[in-house]
Order: structure tokens, then C-alpha cells, then sequence
């Protein structure tokens, strides 16, 4: 009766449904804390103001390919600039240590090169702190990227590894202490990749990469994909179910399958009899092919 009760007031009608609740809901819990922390951080090092809303505007009109290119060459920029930061500072000391030792001519000589370097090693300070700062920025904002369009993947992800599967693994979850992904199977259960079939975890990665190219068809141009022999392991109703799954992904973006295996294209012909299937002989009794004027 308890058990009727909880499921009730939570809306749902089985066991599976309330653990997809209550795994939602602590992530949703988790999210919104760490929002609260970054937005805490933010306030700290941006403050209020016209800063602080030029900063917001400039995040929802980056690209994260930009954003990531733009951290590497930091990086190094910072990684240069503490070489030359160390440099100047050893310098600067071996020139005060002359300095004392002498006096005179050569000391003020030295006395003017070592207000140089000081003033050198200011302006590069500068820029170190800046760069620096530049980078926890764009750290901030892969983070978030990765926050917003990882439902979208998620999702993605589900759906084809449960078609794949013919439903025996029905959800893809993120493991927020680990940050790394599980299986949900229809039994409920949790399955870590390693706990998967060597043809389970090729079958996940393939859900994962097509679904990564469908939410990148969704925000951006179309790209040709090409697949090399990804169903070579898999049994006769997997590759089915995922030749029916590249069919559909066809209809937003080019698929090419190469394979040397005869019933793949056996299967293809089943499963999708619009593809357009080509194959090749040896090169020594290659026909020459001639493209039609429609294609």
C-alpha cells in the first residue's frame, strides 16, 4: 500500500518510470547548485553593471569550436608568458646582485637596465593576469555548453540505443561524481561500458556519435558521414535495427557505409531498399564506371 501511495503521489504508474523521477530530479538538483556557485563566482569577479550584461551577451552569441580554439591558444600564451615572467624575475635578480657589488658607472648603468626590466616585468604581469583571466572565462562557458546541450544528446543517445537494441537497453544516463556515461537496461538496472558486451559498448559509441551528428544537423549545416565497417560485430537484428537507424538519420544528412561483408548490403536492401548500394570488383575486372548525368 505504501509502495501504491508513493507511486501515486509521484505521478507515475511503475517502478522504471519513478527511478527515471527521482534520477531527474537529482540531477536537476545538482545543476542548480552549481549554477548557483558559478553565478556566486561570477558576481564575485565580474560584479553588477554594464560589465557583467556585456559578459552574458557576448556567452549566448559564442560558439563553443571558437570558444575551445581560443582556450588552447590562451594557453599557450600563458604557458609563454610564465617562461618569460620566471626569465625576468631570474634576471632581474642576477642584475640587483651585480648592482650591490659594484659601484659607479657600471652600477647605475645596471641600475637603468634593471628599470627596464622592471617595467617589463610589470606590462607582462599585466598581461598574465588578464589571459588568465580570460581562460577561467572561457572555462565558465565550455561548462555551460556542455550543461545546455547535453539533454538534447542524452535524448539522442536513448533513442537510438534502445532501437538499436531492439529495447533491451532503454536509457543512457551521466554519472555527475564520475562524469561518465551508464546504461539503463529494461530491467532498470544500471550498467556501467565496462559491464557491457564488447558488441553492447561498440552499439553505445555508435548512438553516440550519431546522435552528436544529429544535434549538430540541428544547429548547423548538414556534413556528409562516412562510416567504415561499424556493424561488422554486430548480430543480423542489430545491424538491421541500425541500418534502419542510418536511413532515418539520411533523411537529415548524407550516410555512406563501406563494408566488405556480403550481408550487409543483403540486409540494406531489406531494410532500405531506397539506398542507393554500389559494389566494387577487383581492379582487374573493375568495369569503368561513367556517372549519370543526374547524379
Amino acid at each position: 500500500g505504501e509502495y501504491e501511495a508513493l507511486l501515486a503521489r509521484a505521478g507515475v504508474t511503475d517502478e522504471a518510470a519513478l527511478l527515471a523521477m527521482s534520477e531527474r530530479t537529482l540531477l536537476r538538483a545538482q545543476l542548480e547548485r552549481s549554477c548557483a556557485d558559478l553565478d556566486l563566482r561570477l558576481a564575485r569577479s565580474l560584479g553588477e553593471g554594464e560589465g557583467r550584461a556585456a559578459y552574458e551577451s557576448e556567452l549566448l552569441a559564442a560558439r563553443r569550436e571558437a570558444l575551445v580554439s581560443e582556450q588552447d591558444t590562451l594557453a599557450r600564451e600563458i604557458s609563454g608568458l610564465d617562461q618569460r615572467r620566471l626569465a625576468a624575475v631570474e634576471q632581474k635578480g642576477r642584475r640587483e646582485h651585480e648592482a650591490q657589488q659594484l659601484g659607479g658607472d657600471r652600477a647605475a648603468r645596471l641600475g637603468a637596465e634593471l628599470e627596464v626590466i622592471k617595467t617589463e616585468l610589470e606590462e607582462q604581469i599585466d598581461r598574465y593576469v588578464l589571459v588568465h583571466l580570460a581562460e577561467r572565462v572561457l572555462d565558465r562557458v565550455t561548462d555551460r555548453y556542455a550543461r545546455e546541450n547535453q539533454p538534447a544528446l542524452l535524448q539522442y543517445t536513448s533513442e537510438l540505443l534502445a532501437r538499436i537494441t531492439g529495447g533491451r537497453h532503454l536509457r543512457v544516463v551521466v554519472q555527475p561524481e564520475t562524469r561518465s556515461l551508464a546504461v539503463v537496461d529494461s530491467n532498470g538496472q544500471l550498467r556501467l561500458p565496462g559491464d557491457l558486451s564488447s558488441g553492447t559498448r561498440e552499439q553505445l559509441f555508435l548512438a553516440l556519435r550519431l546522435a552528436y551528428i544529429l544535434d549538430y544537423c540541428d544547429r548547423s549545416e548538414p556534413l556528409p558521414v562516412i562510416l567504415d565497417d561499424v556493424l561488422v560485430n554486430f548480430d543480423d537484428a542489430r545491424a538491421a535495427a541500425s541500418l534502419a537507424a542510418l536511413r532515418d538519420a539520411a533523411r537529415a544528412t548524407q550516410v555512406i557505409l563501406l563494408t566488405c561483408h556480403r550481408r550487409l548490403p543483403d540486409l540494406a536492401r531489406t531494410v532500405a531498399p531506397e539506398a542507393h548500394i554500389i559494389e566494387l570488383q577487383s581492379e582487374a575486372h573493375a568495369p569503368r564506371l561513367q556517372r549519370p548525368a543526374d547524379a
